[in-house]
């Protein structure tokens, strides 16, 4: 039997899918994530001669999702397809590094 606790964390999980997640398409299989794009700007100085920038993105998802991360796995989404170059487990959801 569950207790109240992991019953409330249930609950605010299924709203956070229902309310803050997309669908993606992963290797033709739809799971709800959501998706977080960082501007990123390297540099070792402040000299623009010397900046890349470019963008960080991830996927987040429920380990709940059943879904299993391997490198090179295809995302496709309404506005183009990412590669899957590196996961990893945080409290419970699976965070792709996408390319």
């Amino acid at each position: 039997m569950s207790s109240p606790f992991d019953n409330a964390l249930t609950r605010a999980d299924n709203v956070i899918t229902d309310v803050m997640m997309s669908v993606y398409v992963i290797n033709g299989k739809k799971y709800k994530a959501a998706l977080d794009e960082t501007p990123k700007v390297m540099g070792g100085n402040y000299s623009d001669d010397y900046l890349i920038n470019g963008t960080t993105r991830t996927l987040t998802l429920f380990r709940a999702s059943g879904y299993k991360p391997k490198l090179g796995d295809v995302i496709t989404t309404k506005t183009g397809e990412y590669v899957v170059r590196g996961f990893s487990f945080e409290d419970g959801k699976i965070v792709l590094q996408l390319e």
